[in-house]
């Protein structure tokens, strides 16, 4: 739009100019007229005024034609006028200019600091819920241990002794409490061979070595057990002039039963615990034993002819399991008819480490 109208009034410019020029023409003949009537005095008069019709007449003929030239390029341009005017009129939005859009482009300070403030957000969150978290399970710790503590406070009777209240009673048959029975139900003829040692009260440390090693025995396997020649221990058969290698049970005169030392202890060590072992013979039967022997730290099978091993049953019967906060207490039902036993042993074996180990006897009548 703004660009035609620049050439319509460019045009009317250049149309005005070319009057102008007329104009300026045509006085420039009346002045060259002059100017001729003034130098050609003695001329012709008759010539001069026939030449100076014809110039003026052909100077007037040719603005007559720059006139009506004129005329047709102002009406042309006002139809062009008109016409663009309708046109734009009718589809105002095909001749409107399109507008400029001026892109930005991102300030890298801008964008810097606005990543900086992001991420001093998002590490603001994580540590808010960190710290909620840490109160949270803070609070759920010290919940779990005063309930602990609560059920491990310990409650005097009257008579002076401690009540734990977190005693749980067992099922006879659980694995530990059988495994834990194992370790101390004996028989008759064993009673007899400890000469009851497990039939009175105290602690298991005071037990004798001999006992320890007997019940420590008890739990090897017949695989544990190595056989050897009598011929190599003869010094030490020599110091039983009441024993003979081997066992009574055996035909071959010249071989015995040999058990090594460390898987003794280890047994030994699993009932009475760690420290607990130490090297002295013990029977394995009235007639029989194992002795020591130190330069090869090896037990050797000696025996005696057999004697009479008559002993009174003694029925024992299992009756009750507890868990304690310090560990587990067995009770044992003694009964014989024929003496008239009848009484009760208590076995408590102390928690170490995650082990139970046996502490104390008490036979209660």
């Amino acid at each position: 739009m703004n660009e035609f109208n620049n050439d319509i009034n460019n045009n009317e410019n250049d149309v005005i100019e070319e009057i102008r020029d007329e104009d300026n023409l045509e006085n420039l003949d009346e002045e060259n007229e002059e100017e001729v009537k003034n130098d050609n005095n003695k001329a012709d008069s008759s010539n001069n005024k026939g030449s100076h019709k014809s110039s003026k007449s052909h100077t007037k003929e040719k603005v007559v034609e720059k006139v009506k030239e004129k005329d047709k390029s102002d009406n042309k341009k006002d139809k062009n006028k008109e016409r663009y005017d309708s046109r734009n009129q009718n589809n105002d939005f095909y001749y409107r200019e399109k507008p400029v859009v001026v892109k930005q482009g991102v300030n890298p300070l801008m964008a810097f600091i606005l990543f900086v403030l992001i991420m001093i957000f998002i590490g603001g969150c994580g540590l808010l819920l960190y710290i909620k978290y840490r109160q949270d399970n803070n609070k759920t710790n010290n919940n779990n241990k005063e309930a602990t503590e609560n059920v491990n406070t310990n409650s005097s009777n009257s008579n002076g002794t401690t009540n734990n209240v977190s005693d749980e009673q067992l099922d006879l048959s659980n694995t530990v409490v059988q495994t834990l029975y194992s370790y101390v139900k004996t028989t008759g003829l064993e009673d007899k061979l400890l000469n009851n040692a497990l039939a009175s009260s105290g602690s298991a440390s005071s037990l004798k070595n001999s006992v320890k090693n007997y019940l420590g025995y008890r739990l090897l396997y017949e695989s544990d057990i190595d056989t050897g020649k009598c011929s190599d221990y003869s010094k030490l058969l020599s110091d039983t002039s009441e024993y003979t290698c081997g066992s009574n049970d055996d035909d071959k005169s010249d071989e015995t039963k040999i058990l090594k030392s460390k898987l003794l202890k280890e047994k030994v060590e699993l009932i009475f615990g760690p420290g607990s072992y130490k090297e002295e013979d013990f029977n394995d039967k009235t007639y029989s034993m194992y002795k020591y022997d130190k330069s090869t730290d090896k037990y050797v099978l000696i025996s005696k002819k057999a004697s009479n091993t008559d002993s009174d049953s003694i029925a024992k019967t299992l009756t009750k399991a507890m868990k304690t906060n310090n560990g587990i207490e067995l009770y044992e039902f003694q009964e014989n008819n024929t003496t008239g036993l009848n009484r009760n042993v208590k076995y408590t074996f102390i928690n170490k480490a995650d082990a139970y180990y046996l502490s104390k006897i008490e036979v209660q009548k």
